[in-house]
């Protein structure tokens, strides 16, 4: 399970579930994630691989600074680690020939 519902006190099993019922329309589903750093780092990325098996489609969606609900300043990823991120979701679901 990935750390980051913890972070947000998410009951993950529900987040499963959908997930698991989403795997059916593999046609008709993007899985979107995204990159909010205090949530999504290399290894929740990685964590992730396994929930992510069976969708078609999954886009990685930059996140955009704004002013969050605690005032904090949250910087964005550079793009090293948006390359790094394809690169690796390409390893781990290489398209079928």
């Amino acid at each position: 399970m990935p750390d980051a519902p913890h972070k947000l006190e998410v009951d993950f099993e529900k987040v499963e579930e959908s997930l698991n019922i989403l795997r059916n329309y593999p046609d008709k589903v993007e899985v979107r994630i995204t990159c909010y750093p205090p949530l999504i780092s290399e290894e929740e990325l990685k964590e992730m691989v396994p929930y992510l098996k069976g969708f078609k489609f999954i886009a990685l969606q930059k996140y955009v600074p704004e002013e969050t609900l605690s005032g904090e300043k949250v910087e964005p990823y550079s793009e090293d680690f948006y390359n790094w991120a394809i690169s690796f979701l390409k390893l781990s679901f290489p398209l079928n020939s």
